[in-house]
This record gives C-alpha cells, sequence and structure tokens, in this order.
C-alpha cells in the first residue's frame, strides 16, 4: 500500500530483526531499516547465534536483556498509541522520546535524533501535516523548540500537564 508503520527506534546495543530462530519457527517477515544516526550493524546466521549461547551462557543473558528491552520499549510505545486523540498521541511518542534519546541541557531535553516530522506521523499513525501544525502549535505555546534540527523540550512534565495527560 506504500504505507510505512514505524515499529521501533533503537537505542545503542540494541537489536532487532528476525529473532523466530529462538523458538524454531520460519517467519518470512521483511524488515527495512533506516538509521537516524551512524550506526554499526552486526548479523549473525542463527546457527552461529545458538551456538555462541551453547558455548557461553553470558550471550544468553546478554540476548535475554536485549529482548528484554525491546520488549519493554514495544509495550510502551504500544501503550501510548492507544490514545485516542492525535495530541495524546503525539506528546506521549515526545516524552517516550526524551526518555530514550534525551540529552538534559540548560534549555531542557534534546531529543538527540534527525527526526522528520514524517518519521514522527508514521510512527504515531498520522500525517505530515497534522504532525506539522501540532508542532508549530506547540512552538507558539512555548513548550518546546526546534534547535539544529533537533526537538527540545522545554519541559516534559508541562508538556504533559499543558494536554492533561499525566
Amino acid at each position: 500500500s506504500g504505507e510505512q508503520n514505524t515499529v521501533a527506534l533503537l537505542k545503542e546495543n540494541s537489536l532487532f530483526g528476525v529473532l523466530s530462530f529462538l523458538n524454531g519457527y520460519h517467519i518470512d517477515q521483511k524488515y527495512h531499516a533506516v538509521a537516524l544516526t551512524s550506526v554499526v550493524l552486526e548479523s549473525a546466521p542463527a546457527i552461529s547465534v545458538k551456538k555462541a549461547i551453547n558455548d557461553d551462557t553470558n550471550i544468553g543473558l546478554l540476548l535475554l536483556q536485549g529482548l528484554s528491552n525491546r520488549i519493554l520499549q514495544t509495550e510502551t510505545f504500544i501503550e501510548s498509541l492507544t490514545h485516542k486523540d492525535i495530541y495524546s498521541k503525539l506528546v506521549n511518542f515526545l516524552c517516550i522520546l526524551c526518555e530514550d534519546f534525551g540529552v538534559v541541557g540548560i534549555e531542557g531535553i534534546t531529543i538527540n535524533l534527525h527526526l522528520t516530522h514524517q518519521d514522527i506521523a508514521n510512527s504515531i499513525g498520522s500525517t505530515r501535516v497534522t504532525i506539522t501544525r501540532m508542532i508549530g502549535e506547540m512552538k507558539k505555546l512555548g513548550l518546546l523548540t526546534i534547535d539544529r534540527k533537533k526537538i527540545v523540550i522545554f519541559d516534559p512534565s508541562l508538556l504533559l500537564k499543558y494536554f492533561q495527560l499525566n
């Protein structure tokens, strides 16, 4: 259909892709990944991963931690999308980005990603035009700004409070 859906924004040392090798199911699911920052991508055949887990239990523990982090992020992301109105979805999404990719500075929390309005729209099931309008309104209200193509949230709790989401 040409429609894109963002299923995850990953941090450093995150796992993605087809992880069904652990339970033996074959899934023909295809992933398309876009890097918003510089990345080093590692891949490994399933047989090599299974052998590494068998040879060193620390590898299995690291894999479990990575999968647990992905599940937690996915649950948080899904919860944020259950809000009915688009303002709630956008505010919750921005707060998640503050937590996962935020850098605290003098002005507030800078989301350390170069996200376009289209990227945000794809992530929350909206349109670029709507996101542009809403971010413009939030800028006028003094809740955020854009600095060097990065979103700066002055105070996430104030953003939540303004839209009565806390």
